[in-house]
């Protein structure tokens, strides 16, 4: 809403500016000035606005502040959108949120992993020889390149109390 929130003034820099990369690296006093970021300052600041007047704000941090995190469901496969917007309507009835505002209790992403990454994670073997191989070449008992392959999942967020 563009509201001034109370705020820690270690917390307040990085909530009134939107600092880049490039910002960190030429201001040391910024990289300082982040470094003493804690999780006081955000827990401090979201106690305070579980009682601003705006709903999301208030609900969101009052979730954080008491622990109630949201409810995780994962799948192999894509949640199809008639069920995500089947979450986003049931969360619009029961917490009377503006409706743009619904993206911020029902979400959904892929994750992606793998045990070894070999472009990444490269474990070379040093023989006696002094030649190297890597690690999935060299072994002939662990099936590594398995853990090699990428593994992905979907991933979908909500409130606990929404149940479909």
């Amino acid at each position: 809403k563009g509201d001034n929130l109370f705020c820690t003034s270690s917390l307040k820099l990085f909530l009134e500016s939107n600092f880049t990369l490039h910002d960190f690296k030429n201001n040391s006093n910024l990289l300082s000035a982040f470094s003493e970021l804690d999780d006081y300052d955000v827990f401090t600041c979201a106690k305070q606005w579980t009682n601003h007047s705006d709903k999301t704000l208030s609900t969101l941090c009052s979730w954080m502040i008491n622990r109630k995190l949201y409810k995780i469901k994962i799948s192999s496969e894509q949640f199809p959108d008639s069920t995500i917007e089947q979450y986003r309507e049931k969360t619009l009835k029961e917490f009377e949120i503006p409706e743009n505002d619904v993206q911020y209790f029902v979400f959904n992403e892929t994750i992606e992993n793998n045990a070894y990454n070999p472009k990444k994670d490269n474990i070379s073997i040093l023989y006696k020889d002094k030649t190297t191989r890597d690690i999935a070449e060299a072994s002939d008992q662990l099936n590594i390149s398995s853990l090699s392959t990428p593994v992905k999942k979907y991933f979908m967020c909500y409130p606990k109390s929404i149940e479909i």
